[in-house]
């Protein structure tokens, strides 16, 4: 299980556009919606092919599933 600390870090990244690389579930590229109960992460992702809100999904990631995370942009 992850620390605290990598809880209390995804948390700054709620609302900006995330990459995260898991081992067994895959690749997710979108914005970080919500951390559920310090043990999954939300991502609203754009479905490829789509520009409208409609087309839209939401991918539930187990946080003991992260491998690499990569956020596009942190205020200075």
């Amino acid at each position: 299980m992850f620390s605290a600390s990598f809880i209390e870090q995804l948390s700054r990244y709620v609302g900006r556009e995330v990459e995260i690389v898991t081992g067994e579930y895959g690749y997710y590229e979108g914005i970080l919606i919500e951390i559920v109960s310090n043990d999954f992460v939300r991502v609203s992702e754009v479905v490829p092919g789509y520009e409208t809100a409609a087309a839209t999904r939401q991918s539930i990631i187990p946080v003991d599933a992260i491998a690499y995370i990569r956020v596009s942009s942190l205020p200075v």
